[in-house]
């Protein structure tokens, strides 16, 4: 009988072994991918930023290509019109 109780505390004592064991991979696993995630949010901010700076790059270059060109002048007003329309409410935010 006592045989049988060894048997089973060996058992038990092998299978939370490997629970163990087991647990520390997956934390492992866990802290490589927080590491990972942490990583790509910072590119991906990085990237929003490339993408702010290219945006500006080409709505400028956009608007000084239609300020030269003939044809560019309703462009032009309608550029500008709307960037005093973004003035005015930024304007009408500040005064609140």
């Amino acid at each position: 009988m006592q045989e049988n109780y060894i048997d089973i505390i060996s058992n038990i004592k092998e299978k939370l072994t490997e629970i163990i064991l087991k647990f520390e991979s997956v934390k492992d696993e866990n802290l490589k991918l927080k590491k990972e995630n942490e990583e790509l949010i910072k590119e991906i901010k990085e990237k929003d930023i490339q993408f702010k700076e290219l945006e500006n790059k080409f709505n400028n270059s956009k608007f000084a290509g239609a300020l030269v060109s003939d044809n560019g002048n309703e462009e032009a007003k309608s550029t500008i019109n709307k960037l005093v329309r973004e003035i005015d409410y930024c304007i009408t935010l500040l005064n609140r």
